[in-house]
């Protein structure tokens, strides 16, 4: 397991509740992208937090066994990695991701967005540090490098706080 993971998997109880405060304004937009009674795989989905804005099926994944202990409340919770999506083809309209591309190595990452692709019936819709900011650059070296354009097409991008940029991405 990623470092990472084990990481927040210790820390769930303090995980959810911070990231349910830090990043509320930006799950609320990303709910707003989502159509009433859409299917959403929310992979890397931590404890679950988007269920509030999700007014469809709602699944999580994530590798953290005591992540998805907290998040089986919210969400059908499921643990696999973003590499090997347990969906069938087009088995969801969007996909999403929150924060966990800069957690993967550059190979793994478009092994990602080709799952993403594969499983999402409508589009993608994604929330990750921008090239600017201090902590994407030590951990990934000057950006998170993922060629999302070459398995969607952008629709739209916001700015949010932390140097976080919300992308939503079409098929």
């Amino acid at each position: 397991m990623y470092w990472a993971t084990k990481l927040l998997d210790v820390a769930a109880p303090l995980y959810g509740a911070l990231s349910s405060v830090l990043l509320n304004g930006l799950y609320r937009r990303i709910g707003e992208a989502l159509g009433e009674g859409d299917r959403v795989l929310d992979v890397g989905a931590g404890t679950g937090n988007l269920y509030r804005y999700v007014r469809g099926w709602y699944i999580c994944v994530d590798l953290g066994i005591r992540l998805l202990d907290r998040a089986k409340r919210r969400c059908d919770a499921v643990q696999a990695d973003a590499s090997r999506l347990p969906v069938r083809d087009g088995a969801v309209d969007h996909v999403v991701t929150v924060l966990l591309m800069h957690h993967l190595e550059p190979d793994s990452r478009d092994v990602a967005l080709g799952e993403a692709r594969r499983a999402a019936r409508k589009g993608y819709i994604s929330a990750e540090f921008t090239r600017r900011n201090i902590y994407n650059w030590w951990f990934t070296g000057l950006g998170v490098g993922a060629n999302y354009e070459a398995y969607f097409s952008r629709r739209a991008t916001w700015r949010y706080r932390f140097d976080i940029e919300l992308s939503i991405y079409a098929k």
